[in-house]
Parts: structure tokens; sequence; C-alpha cells
């Protein structure tokens, strides 16, 4: 992969030019902030951007379609103002619905709700002023899997979507389609929100937080030998080709490190034996690309590679700093050769 970093940093300065600003999203549709019935809240199936919910048994609503009052939402799917995104509801006949979300996070059914509703934010599916509609969708799913109390679910909620809307007015609403890079960022998000909920909610039965399948980058501990790496070290700095690299950058050149970040790869799934670390797929793809200098180049030596995924990963090898050049372009400024890649856990 021998343009991996110059095409790929170019791929994220690619992805700036996506972003469209708007100063305050305009929905027509009625939605109202969210009531005491939070459980009515689903996000719509359609594109693969939402939440479902799916009745327990196969026959067929019997009731007409009406207006779900102090919600604005209309049950058959219908959605009030018009639309084919909005909030729907259905039928659930005799017994309990139970809320799926897009299918796009396997194994975490709340990690894949999330994904619903912070895509719709990010489209500004669900504008500022009703971030309710928000809430009341991740106190459904919540509430399904019986994590915390009432009281409990609603602060959570808050927080989570309050960190949405703060992350939305710093990079702005993305009107166009979603590319491959920024669903990776919207999944990877997904799941630190997820995480963050099962810190912060025990499950029934569970005397302390459930940390579920989805883990942070958060506070890794290294085996001895190796030194850890910081992102604000390497990237710190206002980068120039040519220029003399900081000493402390410098005189990391040839140590046993560990640093944890996330996986960008070109079109590799599996076996792959090249790619590059970045700190936040959020910031890459919907923020200001990454330069150069703050991106690392991970090369995998073993005969069978790494598989592709969107969790954060710990990498442990051996780095060489200086600046590489093919072509007259620096692709690198940082290479680690690694020992281990692994999931951070």
């Amino acid at each position: 992969m021998k343009y991996i970093v110059g095409t790929l940093v170019l791929a994220l300065t690619a992805l700036a030019l996506y972003h469209v600003f708007t100063k305050d999203g305009t929905d027509e549709r009625n939605h109202s902030d969210r009531e005491d019935g939070a459980r009515s809240y689903t996000a719509d199936g359609s594109n693969g951007a939402g939440a479902t919910i799916e009745p327990a048994t196969t026959e067929p609503a019997t009731t007409e379609p009406e207006d779900v009052e102090g919600t604005g939402v209309v049950a058959d799917g219908d959605t009030a103002g018009g639309g084919d995104s909005g909030v729907k509801v259905e039928q659930p006949g005799t017994t309990t619905p139970k809320i799926t979300g897009p299918g796009v996070i396997k194994d975490d059914p709340l990690a894949d709700v999330v994904f619903g509703v912070l895509r719709d934010v990010i489209r500004g599916e669900i504008p500022s002023e009703k971030r309710g509609v928000a809430e009341a969708r991740l106190e459904a799913i919540l509430e399904q899997e019986k994590m915390g109390t009432e009281e409990l679910r609603q602060q959570a909620v808050v927080v989570a979507v309050s960190t949405m809307f703060r992350q939305l007015d710093q990079f702005g609403v993305v009107s166009n389609e979603l590319t491959d890079f920024q669903i990776l960022a919207v999944k990877a998000q997904s799941n630190e929100f997820a995480i963050d909920f099962y810190k912060r909610l025990p499950m029934e039965g569970q005397a302390g937080g459930h940390t579920g399948t989805l883990r942070s980058a958060v506070d890794v501990e290294l085996p001895d030998g190796y030194q850890l790496l910081k992102w604000e070290v390497l990237g710190g700095f206002e980068y120039e080709e040519g220029m003399a690299l900081p000493k402390t950058v410098r005189e990391l050149t040839g140590k046993k490190v560990g640093i944890a970040g996330y996986m960008m790869t070109l079109e590799e799934v599996e076996d792959i034996h090249e790619f590059l670390l970045v700190e936040s797929l959020w910031s890459c793809c919907f923020g200001t690309p990454p330069e150069v200098h703050q991106v690392l180049v991970v090369n995998v030596p073993d005969d069978r590679g790494v598989e592709f995924t969107t969790a954060p990963v710990l990498i442990l090898g051996d780095i060489d700093v200086g600046e590489e050049v093919e072509d007259g372009f620096v692709t690198s400024v940082y290479r680690v050769k690694t020992d281990k890649v692994k999931e951070v856990e």
C-alpha cells in the first residue's frame, strides 16, 4: 500500500468539503418534546438510519391511524407534517413490542439505537429545539434493556443528547448522504455513548455497571517495557515540511511504545498489513482532517494481518520518527512496526 498515507490524508481533506454549515436546522414535522410516553418514540427504519418497534406478534394491527397525543407521532408509520424519515410507531398488537436499531452495530442493541439517533442529529433530522425526541428514543431502549431507574435514565440521556448537539454546533449539519468514513465515525461515537450508558446505569439485577462488549480507548494499561504515546505530543505542534521536529518526538525514535486509537484503511477489512491510526474518527470525518504528523502509519509484519474493527485498538511496537518522502510528498512522520494490535479491553 505504497501511497496509503498520502491517499487517506487527501481523502480526509476532501471530506471537509462535504460539510454544509447551517445556522438553524428546519423541520416542518410537528414533533413535540418528550412527554411521559417516551417508550412510544423510535427512529424510522428508512435508509438504515433509525430504530424500529417490531411487534412480538405477527397479527396485523386493527387500530386506525391516529396521532399519539402530545408526541407528534402518528401510528402506522405516518409522520406529522409529512416526510419519510420521521419518528414512527407501529401498532404492537397484544404484546409488548421490541425496540431494535438499524442493524448497523451487531451484538449491542443499545449502541445500535444510539447510532440511529446520532445519525438523525448529524443529518439535521432532529433539530436542537426538538431534542426531546432524541431523549425519548434513548430512554425507550434503556428501559427495554432494564438499565437503571427512570430518574437515572432521564439524567443519562440528557447528558448524552446535550453532548451530541454540542458536537453538532462545532461541526455543523451534514446535508449530504454520509460517506463510508463518516459512517465509521458515527459507529465509533455510538459505541462510546453506549459505553457511557453502561457505566452510568447498572442493568437490572446488577450491583455495578455493565461494561458490555463495546469498550473505550481511555485509560489503557501497557505491558512492561512499553512507553505510552500521547496524541497531544505527537500532533501538538505546528508542522511544516522540512522542519526540525521537536525534541520530545525526536527522542521517541527506536523506542517501544503503545498508543490507542482508531483504524483507517482504504478498502481492506481483513488480512490488513498496513493502516492508519488516528485519535478520533469523529474529528477526522466531520471536523478538520488530521495533518500528516497527527497520524500514525502502522505496519503489521506478521504473515497474517489484522482484521478491521470500528472499536478502539491498542498498538504496541517500535516507533520510527522522521519525514518519509515519496515522489516529492511527505507521506508520514511517524511509523510503528507492531508487536501486537488488539481491541481495547
